[in-house]
């Protein structure tokens, strides 16, 4: 079939709407010798077609208008690709998403590797992170595949569609799932410290201050504002933007050792570190913790507090004095949903947090599991500009 023009044409009715789509496309072969870092050759040779039997969209658009779906999905590119070739490289520097549509797809890191089914989503790490490939990907039979650049999304973005808000929302329950299956593996590799050895004793000013007031963190005044702009996660973000966001925001404080948030037990704030740092802990046995990171100035926490009703993973507990600003679950149900800007840009520092830690978590696994050598953490993240008002679905 190599070099034939294959035309499509669906034709659907809602209760809205009766549409037809028409498109075409050409299987071509993509070079694996070719030279793949800006960017790897993945030519359109289509667009995607909805209700095509052989194709597979993935989750995230279930429930989205399918006249308003097609016209979003018009800002992918469909790409055929023949068996035996090498996509994407681990460390290529090509922010995407690949959606496999239809074939068989292989995603190697390291030694590792894992059969990528129909419908899966890769490489929103790269989007929502510093851009950069943590896996290779190798087509094991023909494939078709849905691939979204950078440009796409924020085109997507700047016009208030959909599709974008609807990748951004699956994404985030995502990032929140991969990085509790992520941070179990990591457990099971870093070193049980005795609880005294991690946590510093709290002392007897802060020990009598959670008797009397019921807690040891306590609110603090905290330049709201200012803490945003500084931090990372919210890079892109306007004045205009943050000033909108910054008095939804509280201020608390917490000296060395006090908890922040316990493992297991259901909480409603979302964090952003100040001043001073955080240690994440796993409980591992009876007075015994794993470390798993430590977070600084600008760093958000406390996401599965606003996203689940469960109790999360992990414990939080301040590392030193810590300045820390709070957003709780109803505001931040309130504003993360909105379809104006402030909304997007809050959206984007979650997921840019999660993000962040997910790829740090991985790349400890294979530096523990495979002697792998990790790549230097990075606080940078791909530009990615707020978003137009919307619409709602």
């Amino acid at each position: 079939m190599d070099g034939a023009s294959l035309r499509f044409t669906e034709t659907g009715q809602s209760r809205e709407d009766s549409w037809e789509i028409e498109w075409e496309a050409t299987p071509v072969s993509v070079d694996r010798n070719e030279d793949l870092d800006t960017p790897p050759p993945l030519v359109p040779v289509g667009r995607p077609l909805l209700g095509d039997g052989l194709e597979t969209l993935p989750q995230m658009f279930d429930g989205l208008h399918i006249p308003a779906l097609q016209r979003d999905l018009d800002t992918f590119d469909v790409i055929d690709v023949h068996a035996g070739e090498t996509l994407i490289r681990q460390g290529d520097a090509y922010p995407a998403a690949v959606v496999l549509l239809r074939g068989a797809l292989r995603a190697f890191r390291g030694d590792e590797q894992r059969r990528v089914f129909s419908g899966e989503v890769l490489g929103l790490t790269t989007l929502f992170g510093d851009g950069v490939w943590p896996t290779t990907l190798f087509t094991g039979a023909e494939c078709r595949l849905m691939v979204l650049d950078l440009a796409g999304y924020q085109a997507l973005r700047e016009r208030g569609s959909l599709v974008s808000l609807a990748i951004e929302e699956w994404s985030l329950a995502h990032f929140l799932e991969a990085l509790g299956r992520t941070a179990e593996r990591l457990a099971r590799s870093l070193p049980v410290q005795p609880v005294e050895q991690v946590v510093a004793d709290p002392g007897p000013l802060s020990r009598l201050r959670a008797l009397v007031a019921g807690g040891a963190v306590r609110p603090a005044r905290v330049a709201a504002l200012a803490a945003l702009s500084r931090s990372p996660a919210f890079a892109d973000a306007t004045e205009e933007v943050l000033a909108d966001l910054a008095p939804h925001f509280r201020g608390l404080r917490a000296e060395a050792g006090e908890m922040v948030i316990t493992e297991g037990e259901p909480g409603s704030l979302l964090y952003v570190v100040v001043s001073g740092a955080v240690d994440v802990l796993s409980v591992a046995g009876q007075n015994r913790v794993v470390r798993h990171a430590s977070l600084g100035p600008g760093r958000l926490f406390g996401a599965h507090q606003v996203l689940r009703d469960d109790g999360g993973w992990a414990s939080v507990v301040a590392a030193e004095p810590t300045a820390l600003l709070t957003l709780d679950k109803l505001r931040w149900a309130e504003l993360a949903t909105a379809s104006d800007s402030a909304g997007s840009v809050l959206r984007l520092a979650v997921l840019r947090a999660l993000c962040q830690r997910l790829v740090h978590a991985a790349d400890r696994v294979a530096e523990l599991e495979h002697g792998t050598t990790p790549p230097l953490p990075s606080d940078r993240f791909v530009p990615i500009r707020p978003a137009a008002v919307t619409g709602r679905r």
